[in-house]
């Protein structure tokens, strides 16, 4: 509407100078020029304003409900983490804890056998027996410290020295064998040790295994792993909460693991040093080295 009546304007002040012309009509034409021009630029500053306002009401408004979904995502977040560590510290309660009863009452059987016997072995092995139940104490104060207590030491020293306890209190056979190169990975090396405190405990509370054969390999990215008894094995094998807390740690580094069942009972697996491995480039267990293959035959 401004630039119509500015426009009718013009067509006046022009044909008063072209027909009376004067500098009284050319004064007043200049002067209505500047002054409807000054009308336009603030008519058009307030609408590039009210545009711009518009836009930043309307961002406003996103940023608020941006805002508010990542507070939902965090809390989500929040409560997710939470289960995730619960479920991490069930599993490493269940693990440790059942790793040192099953050889707490391996222990206690043996001394009620030679308590007719031998009385000095007997209480030999009770006085083994109350040490166990206070490692098992101290192990559960270390799970909530997440193993603090082990992880200024090498990742070979502390496997072994499971492996050599676990065999010394149930008087079970346990060939280790470690190939490749350790790397300090904790969440790795974490999840190995509470593996195989598992797959140990599991020979010999449910297969009455005599015998273990523990294989691990090391790679630059990877661990692969083989745990396997002459235990008594199963027809059908049902995941309990030992073999799911196996299989959740595997998979939480972007790995895989397998059950076994025959002549005994092995656990087969592979996990990763790098959690940001992808799951569909795994080298399949069917097309394995040679060096992990020798051990089915165990």
């Amino acid at each position: 509407m401004g630039i119509v009546t500015v426009t009718i304007s013009m067509i006046k002040y022009i044909y008063l100078l072209y027909y009376k012309f004067n500098l009284s009509n050319l004064s007043q034409m200049l002067f209505f020029l500047l002054v409807n021009m000054l009308m336009l630029i603030i008519a058009a500053f307030a609408q590039h304003t009210k545009e711009e306002k518009q836009k930043k009401d309307l961002l406003y408004r996103e940023l608020l409900n941006t805002h508010k979904q990542l507070k939902e995502y965090t809390h989500e977040l929040k409560r997710l983490s939470l289960i995730e560590e619960r479920n991490r510290i069930a599993r490493d309660i269940h693990d440790t804890l059942g790793h040192n009863m099953t050889a707490l009452i391996m222990q206690l059987q043996m001394a009620e056998h030679y308590a007719q016997k031998d009385l000095n072995k007997s209480t030999e092995i009770i006085n083994n027996s109350i040490k166990t139940a206070r490692e098992s104490l101290t192990a559960i104060r270390e799970v909530v410290e997440t193993l603090r207590g082990k992880e200024s030491l090498s990742p070979k020293i502390v496997i072994e020295t499971l492996v050599n306890e676990f065999s010394e209190k149930t008087a079970v056979e346990i060939n280790l064998n470690i190939a490749g190169e350790i790397i300090n990975s904790h969440p790795a090396n974490s999840a190995l040790y509470h593996i195989l405190q598992e797959g140990m405990t599991n020979a010999v509370r449910h297969g009455k295994a005599r015998k273990i054969w523990i294989n691990l390999t090391y790679s630059t990215n990877s661990i692969k792993f083989r745990i396997k008894d002459n235990g008594e094995g199963a027809i059908a094998l049902v995941e309990g909460f030992g073999m799911k807390g196996i299989r959740e740690r595997v998979e939480s580094l972007g790995g895989r693991v397998e059950f076994k069942s025959q002549k005994g009972f092995a656990i087969d697996g592979t996990i990763y040093l790098d959690n940001s491995h992808n799951f569909e480039q795994a080298v399949s267990f069917n097309s394995e080295s040679s060096e992990s293959s020798k051990w089915q035959d165990l």
